[in-house]
């Protein structure tokens, strides 16, 4: 199995293999490895069922074993396609039903295993199915089981029966103590000030002993520190809590209905009575009034009530406070563009109310987790890990806004490919929906969400319930909450209409965005103007979509400067590639229409606008105290970039298409040379697997096919401007950033790229220039003070598979020979508390040793060092790197395995490794994009140095170095495997004259 390759082409031998790993092995490389097979075969053939459904099944495998459940959504989706093909595929239909039933995609779940066992009810897997059947039916209802519980409660509490009282509150916990609270206490109010003694001793009774169980059992004496306020009261401060209780009930009632200015109302005088009166439950009435604060949109008052609130909670182990205020702070944070501060308090709230076993609550944090992830961090993966979670817990969620939440959520993930299963889930929540006719605004959007699943399937049924859920909406009290659900409403109206009448679509997207306040809901905008141009686009109005696109362009950046202005450097660094590339899509719109309309430069704009935003700011934020520094970066134009490069360099940029590869070409004080081929994204991608796999499998000419290739559409296109002698700038886009360069080969000449011109790699043109002017300020240095770390003495325990590197002493010990002032660690002396002291005083940094890419958390992603105590681990985490401050050097060279590469670069344009050293402003890292050999990269590091020591920029250096390796008649030193991986990224950073003196 292992001499399986992409380009063994009988399809049926392939498949043959994937089943045979799928059913004997165990191990992760064996699963991962069939599915890469099956995967490749329905590239090859996607009208094939059998290989689709069997797809689905090496995704169910695989997610099971890794427990991620994006494998078995993927699964969802690849058995959906197969019975798109042949509805009468048991293996389809079986694996389709699986999937779902592991999602505990319940409703859906039920669906498919009736579809299956219709289709074949004898076979040895019906006997399977039908326990899944089972266990889809009886999925229990919370809702009717806590009001079973909740009939007999009261009297359980009556007879201070606590065992009892007990067994009923541990079937819902969160709706036990919302009902004490929502319920309880104000009917005691009520009846007190009524002079109804006896219901109010039988309220509070009931009170009493549920708060003391939920003491005892979930470590929170709020609710009974209220009650005992109650009990210690007497005669004006009992009418004040009596009072204030009656009004948070009534509150409680009114935002129930959506009338949040009687809610306002009833909770500010909760709050004012409770507090009176010294109730510590005040606290729920201000939550309260921060809630609507929320909803107003007044976020510094939600927050001036929240933030105090929860400190309180917290020093007063009241964890139920300490969740629910956690919860709301990060819905303020999403609201204000935070993501990240908004991730922390939901992992805050989750975690209080994990520690109070209140599974409802726990499940809803997972589905509002989930939403971050996926509609807003842009990590599908993490989303789908919550999800799941979230779906799990359905069966414990009473209250039917959260229920609604969950399913909702669920749905809205899996519209776009699995548009059935969204389809039952939003049935279910219309179901739900319906048996609260008293909660307009819930009916509403179940109407909405369960008309946008049959927009495509039955336009009609979809229109009706979007009329009725416009009729309905006239019933919520508030108007701004009807205006946001009738905004939400005319979006999904616009979506109807837009494949059958654009004139009403683009009518009813523009009446969506008329009741959406105008600073605030940046992405939701952004999101309508995109899908306005759209439509403007099918009709073939090129200048109403270029106004909608620059719309949507002004929203995505406003929501990034807020993001941007907050964060701190080396805080959630494993979100922000995804987060700067989920709005590709708009981008790469406006780039495709500007070339269309002939206005290239227009179209360069744009792609730099998407370029290596959050890098910049990086550095604006490090040098904002700097003399130097002008303030915010600023994307370039075209024609600032034309005047800005220096003499003799050639930048080149591109963007690769779904369709097409644009190419655009600088050189100083001339026109912009611009090509645009019409090659599938695919191809390229292809192109450049095929040559890293070559990398990975030591292949020491790589590829030579796919070198020739991308050479004649990554470099032909430029040749007319190139001039001998020139420096070439690369800004690479998506899979292109794993193009090495220096190894394209000329079909005509047969001579590689680095034997003609010197080479950099940049992650945009604008950063490209600020390196060049950041390396012209720097403070010229004739003798640099040089930082040497060679192969630190890491603990092997702790890395396995890695060994000592006696080549990479022996590379820093020749560095340390051409220069004259260095600080050299090695062995055990190369501890990261070493090495970081003295990073901050070193203009060229080396580092010698092993480098770790952790793709799903690049911020974890190190440089292994040597441990500085039997508790260190010698990691030096990229987010260690970030939250450096003195870091001055000119140049950094990384001599490590994957440093620049290894895996999709993404939106940030950067590796992990090489992304907070050029964001701390150092202009050049020299790092490789592929594991590499100690003996070869000794050589040319050695030979880079020797040449960077003597004056020239490291641009020229490395073709040097890359150019003695390959003259040399070492067979192992001079092949592409060996001296192609290296790059130089940001600028040639030149360090002007510093040789060295004998």
């Amino acid at each position: 199995m292992s001499k399986w390759t992409e380009e063994d082409n009988d399809p049926l031998e392939t498949h043959a293999r994937a089943i045979l790993l799928l059913a004997t092995q165990h191990e992760l490389p064996g699963l991962e490895r069939a599915v890469e097979m099956l995967e490749l075969l329905v590239n090859q053939h996607p009208a094939d069922a059998y290989f689709l459904s069997d797809l689905a099944a090496g995704y169910i495998v695989l997610g099971q074993r890794k427990e991620e459940p994006l494998h078995l959504a993927k699964a969802m989706v690849a058995a959906e396609r197969s019975l798109k093909l042949d509805a009468s595929l048991a293996e389809g239909r079986f694996n389709r039903a699986l999937a779902s039933s592991r999602l505990s995609l319940f409703a859906d779940a039920l669906t498919a295993w009736d579809s299956y066992i219709e289709l074949d009810p004898d076979s040895p897997w019906a006997a399977e199915a039908r326990v899944w059947q089972r266990r889809a039916v009886n999925v229990p209802d919370a809702a009717e089981e806590w009001k079973e519980a909740r009939d007999r409660l009261a009297a359980a509490a009556e007879r201070r029966n606590a065992d009892l009282v007990l067994e009923l509150v541990e079937v819902a916990p969160t709706a036990a103590r919302l009902w004490l609270q929502d319920t309880v206490l104000p009917e005691w109010g009520s009846a007190h000030l009524e002079g109804d003694e006896n219901s109010a001793r039988r309220s509070l009774t009931t009170a009493r002993i549920v708060a003391e169980v939920l003491t005892e059992r979930r470590a929170d004496r709020l609710l009974l520190d209220a009650v005992q306020a109650i009990e210690r009261a007497k005669g004006q401060r009992l009418r004040l809590l009596a009072d204030g209780h009656r009004a948070y009930g009534e509150a409680t009632l009114s935002y129930r209905a959506f009338d949040l200015t009687a809610a306002g109302r009833s909770y500010r005088l909760a709050s004012d009575l409770l507090g009176a009166g010294d109730s510590p439950f005040r606290a729920w009435a201000v939550i309260g009034s921060a809630v609507l604060e929320y909803q107003e949109h007044d976020l510094p008052a939600a927050l001036g009530l929240l933030i105090p609130l929860r400190k309180q909670a917290e020093r007063l182990g009241y964890n139920s406070l300490a969740g629910r205020t956690a919860w709301i702070i990060g819905l303020c944070q999403i609201y204000s563009n935070l993501p990240t501060e908004a991730l922390e308090s939901y992992k805050i709230a989750l975690e209080r109310y994990r520690a109070l076993g209140e599974s409802e609550s726990v499940g809803n944090l997972h589905a509002r987790l989930a939403e971050l992830y996926y509609w807003i961090l842009g990590d599908p993966e993490s989303a789908w890990r919550h999800r799941l979670q979230a779906l799990s817990a359905l069966p414990s969620i009473v209250d039917p806004r959260r229920k609604l939440f969950v399913i909702g959520e669920a749905a809205s993930a899996l519209e776009a490919d699995l548009p059935r299963a969204a389809r039952d889930l939003q049935r279910e929540a219309l179901r739900i929906a319906r048996r609260f006719p008293e909660d307009p605004g819930n009916l509403a959007i179940a109407l909405r969400t369960y008309g946008e699943t049959r927009l495509d399937e039955d336009p009609e049924k979809a229109s009706a319930h979007l009329e009725e859920a416009f009729q309905i909406s006239w019933q919520v009290p508030d108007s701004k909450v009807r205006k946001s659900i009738q905004g939400r409403l005319r979006e999904v109206e616009g979506r109807l209409w837009a494949g059958v009448d654009p004139s009403r679509a683009i009518a009813s997207y523009t009446a969506a965005l008329e009741l959406l306040p105008l600073d605030e809901l940046f992405v939701y905008r952004a999101q309508l103007y995109l899908e306005r141009a759209l439509i403007h686009l099918s009709s073939d109005r090129r200048a109403a979509a270029e106004v909608d696109l620059r719309a949507s362009v002004r929203e995505i950046e406003k929501e990034w400067q807020q993001v941007l202005n907050r964060r701190q450097p080396g805080e959630h660094e494993s979100l922000w590639a995804a987060y700067f590339g989920s709005w590709q899509q708009t981008f790469d719109l406006m780039i495709r229409l500007q070339v269309e309309m002939g206005n290239s430069d227009e179209a360069l704009a744009y792609a730099e606008k998407a370029r290596a935003r959050e890098i910049l700011d990086l550095i604006d934020h490090r040098l904002s105290s700097q003399p130097s520094s002008n303030g915010t970066f600023v994307p370039l134009t075209a024609d600032e970039i034309r005047h800005s490069l220096p003499a003799g360099t050639v930048l080149v940029e591109y963007a690769l298409l779904d369709d097409q590869l644009l190419t655009w070409t600088f050189r100083r004080g001339e026109s912009t040379g611009f090509d645009a081929q019409p090659i599938e994204r695919s191809l390229v991608d292809r192109a450049v697997a095929k040559i890293q796999r070559a990398a990975a499998g030591r292949n020491p000419d790589l590829d030579p096919e796919a070198l020739h290739w991308l050479h004649s559409i990554l470099v032909k296109p430029i040749l007319e401007i190139v001039r001998a002698g020139d420096r070439l700038v690369f800004v690479p886009e998506d899979s292109i950033h794993g193009v090495p360069f220096a190894a394209l080969r000329d079909d005509s000449s047969d001579r590689f790229l680095i034997q003609d011109h010197a080479i950099a790699i940049a992650p945009s043109a604008t950063l490209m220039l600020y390196a060049e002017r950041r390396s012209r300020e720097m403070p010229h240095q004739p003798k640099p003070r040089v930082l040497l770390v060679g192969d630190p003495a890491f603990t092997p325990g702790l890395y396995p598979g890695l060994r000592q590197l006696d080549g990479a002493r022996i590379e820093t010990k020749e560095v340390a020979e051409l220069y004259l002032h260095t600080d050299h660690l090695q062995g055990r002396d190369a501890t990261v508390t070493r090495f970081l002291s003295l990073l901050g005083r070193a203009d060229i940094v080396h580092f010698a040793g092993h480098a770790v890419s952790v793709p799903n958390d690049p911020s974890k992603s190190m440089l292994v060092l040597a441990p500085d105590g039997s508790s260190d681990s010698g990691a030096l985490y990229a987010s260690d790197l970030l939250r450096h401050e003195s870091l001055r050097a000119r140049i950094v060279v990384l001599s490590a395995c994957s440093t620049a590469g290894g895996h999709a670069i993404g939106a940030l344009g950067v590796s992990s490794l090489v992304r907070p050293i050029i964001g701390a402003g150092v202009p050049a890292v020299v790092g490789s994009l592929w594991d590499v050999s100690d003996l070869a990269t000794r050589q040319l590091l050695i030979e880079l140095h020797r040449s960077y020591s003597t004056g020239a920029d490291a641009a020229t250096a490395l073709q040097e170095a890359q150019i003695a390796l390959l003259e040399k008649k070492n067979r192992a030193l001079s092949e592409e495997f060996s001296w192609a991986p290296f790059q130089v990224i940001g600028t040639s950073s030149l360090m002007t004259s510093n040789k060295k003196e004998h």
